[in-house]
């Protein structure tokens, strides 16, 4: 019983870890861009760097991940006073899977999910108050279908597209 907890936290730990956001310590602008590969001291990158403000260069920008040279892990971009924007996966150099977009009083604007860079599946709209005011259905990139939420009723209506 004793031995079950212990997997089960560590397996909560390894998702929490996998999906949290890196701080990290060098920035994007160190690395070179070579033959379409990240570089840091003349070796190919893995880990993460981040990038600052123009206007302030002490607050983060972006946040970006890397495996082997190629965009690979937790992508993130903030706003200038630090709350979250959007964030994403790349896997193996693409957006994959889910994606979060927040405004800029931090609550939830979009999401959905990015298949190898294009939208795929279902996306959602949220107006400033937390209702869904919009749906989107995507096969690989293309627009299948949408709804549009009645401001009066709160009910969706939506066009099928060819």
């Amino acid at each position: 019983m004793k031995q079950n907890k212990i997997i089960v936290c560590c397996m909560i730990l390894a998702m929490i870890s996998c999906n949290s956001v890196p701080n990290p310590k060098l920035m994007c602008y160190d690395l070179i861009v070579d033959l379409g590969k990240e570089y840091h001291n003349g070796k190919i990158f893995s880990g993460s760097c981040y990038t600052v403000y123009d206007e302030d260069n002490t607050k983060k920008d972006e946040i970006r991940s890397y495996k082997n040279g190629i965009r690979d892990g937790v992508w993130a971009k903030y706003y200038i006073d630090g709350k979250l924007n959007y964030r994403g996966i790349a896997k193996k150099g693409e957006i994959t899977g889910k994606y979060k977009h927040y405004r800029e009083n931090g609550s939830l604007s979009i999401e959905g999910l990015m298949k190898n860079g294009y939208r795929d599946g279902r996306w959602k709209y949220y107006d400033l108050g937390g209702n869904v005011e919009k749906k989107e259905l995507y096969d690989n990139g293309s627009l299948v279908w949408e709804y549009y939420s009645d401001p009066m009723t709160n009910e969706l209506h939506g066009t099928k597209t060819d």
